[in-house]
């Protein structure tokens, strides 16, 4: 049997990615949206449940949201929020469905509406809706 050979210092160079890739460059992207992970069985904030889908308010936001790109969607009414912030309902939810997150997106229809979701390279994971702001509430000034 022929004796091993050692290998070349060719072998040893050191790997690097072919690309590289900033984690936040999905800021400057337009949104997509996904429907996978929706959550119609909540009894609160499904979407099915509460007629998002043929509501021509809240189509007209997508279809606004879809003309800019995220960095001009992300701010003070639109952005991540903490898991631990929310309401225990949806914490606990958010383990029976077997989601694990640090952070959800906050996402403004009008007014109280939001819609909660796994935002993920520049794709929004559509997960509740909150029609009455009660998944994360505001913290009230000087109260």
């Amino acid at each position: 049997m022929p004796d091993k050979k050692p290998r070349s210092k060719d072998f040893a160079r050191k790997k690097e990615p072919k690309n590289i890739e900033n984690p936040e460059g999905f800021y400057a992207r337009f949104p997509s949206w996904r429907f996978s992970k929706i959550d119609d069985e909540h009894e609160k904030w499904s979407f099915s449940k509460n007629g998002v889908w043929i509501n021509p308010k809240i189509r007209l936001r997508f279809s606004d949201f879809e003309k800019q790109e995220w960095k001009h969607i992300i701010g003070d009414r639109n952005h991540f929020i903490s898991i631990h912030q929310l309401v225990k309902e949806a914490q606990n939810r958010i383990t029976a469905l077997g989601l694990h997150y640090d952070k959800l997106f906050s996402l403004t229809i009008n007014g109280e509406e939001r819609i909660f979701g796994i935002l993920e390279d520049g794709a929004l994971f559509f997960l509740w809706y909150d029609e009455k702001h009660e998944i994360c509430p505001s913290q009230k000034k000087h109260t």
